[in-house]
């Protein structure tokens, strides 16, 4: 699961996040969902090779992926592509496939998934995790969404007057938002220096897939990344300044902090984090879902755009529309 910034531009903001949501979740089944043929993943699918054999624990039949952990884990085992191992098993085709894809044979005899293909989000809050996102104008004034579960649940202060989630353009103080983005950079990187002092830092992206290419589960993967002595240290840290989330930031410090000298790691550390401090991860604009990558669970981020470039693309984009537009940050949950 993870939590990213969307903002979106104009009025009737539920309206204009609708196409983009999650069928399997909301259960709402509008002009936005369709079926989709499955059928060649299907095919796929049912000509996998797999071994199958007797379980050496149970002594009924199984299946494992890999040649490796047929011959550990099965008795008298031999390849065979799935759609065998179910003629064999004596399992119904369509209700072995309908279980594993969630499709529904038609009477075309093709398999179709009733979804929505542009999804992106299930749940979405206004505000949420980025509640009181935007710094207003002297004697300004916008509308305020609803903070987050985890931010009540840490009893952070509702958002105090003069911050808002959703007001015109012309109302943001993009320069004092900036000058708040510097401030709190700076303060977390003394954070990190002090964390850390000479641990090595470790790039949880790079860790992630190392292990993930070698066939380690997410959660194996995450229970090796907390045993690490450099996350192990700012989570202790973290709890010593009573900053739970310290610990979350290790890989954009990584960015900046591991191949560069301390003094111009910061510099570019802090005036990064002013650069965007109005940019989301994606925005929607004349009915367009734009955004930097495509966000899965965990936060991981495939087909993701150059950080930098993004910024200046997004920057252009909001420096150039009328002041009177609205508009709104919302927490989406994927």
């Amino acid at each position: 699961m993870s939590h990213f910034t969307v903002m979106v531009f104009g009025d009737d903001v539920e309206e204009q996040l609708a196409p983009y949501h999650e069928y399997e979740c909301t259960g709402v089944d509008d002009e936005y969902v369709v079926d989709v043929d499955q059928s060649d993943e299907i095919e796929e699918f049912l000509a996998k090779v797999i071994y199958v054999g007797k379980s050496k624990e149970t002594g009924d039949l199984d299946y494992h992926f890999n040649e490796e952990s047929g011959a550990e884990y099965l008795d008298d085992w031999s390849p065979m592509t799935r759609a065998k191992y179910i003629e064999v098993a004596g399992l119904d085709l369509d209700e072995e496939i309908k279980d594993y894809f969630g499709v529904e044979k038609k009477e075309d005899g093709k398999f179709y998934l009733h979804t929505n293909p542009n999804a992106k989000w299930d749940w979405y809050l206004v505000g949420g995790r980025w509640s009181g996102f935007f710094k207003l104008k002297e004697g300004a004034d916008g509308d305020v969404g609803e903070q987050s579960l985890i931010m009540k649940s840490q009893g952070v202060e509702p958002v105090e007057s003069g911050y808002a989630d959703s007001t015109l353009k012309g109302n943001i103080d993009l320069e004092a938002m900036m000058e708040e983005d510097r401030q709190r950079a700076n303060k977390q990187f003394d954070h990190l220096v002090a964390a850390i002092g000479d641990i090595e830092p470790v790039s949880w992206t790079e860790f992630r897939e190392a292990r993930q290419a070698n066939g380690m589960n997410m959660d194996a993967i995450r229970d090796e990344w907390r045993e690490t002595d450099f996350q192990k240290a700012l989570t202790a840290y973290g709890k010593k300044i009573d900053d739970p989330w310290l610990f979350a930031l290790s890989d954009v410090y990584v960015d900046f902090y591991l191949h560069l000298p301390l003094n111009v790691a910061r510099v570019r550390y802090v005036e990064t984090a002013a650069a965007n401090a109005i940019t989301p991860f994606a925005f929607i604009k004349d009915g367009q879902w734009i955004e930097r990558g495509e966000m899965g669970w965990w936060a991981c981020v495939s087909n993701e755009k150059d950080k930098d470039d993004w910024q200046q693309q997004f920057v252009d984009m909001f420096n150039a529309l009328p002041d009177d537009t609205l508009v709104t940050v919302v927490d989406c949950h994927i």
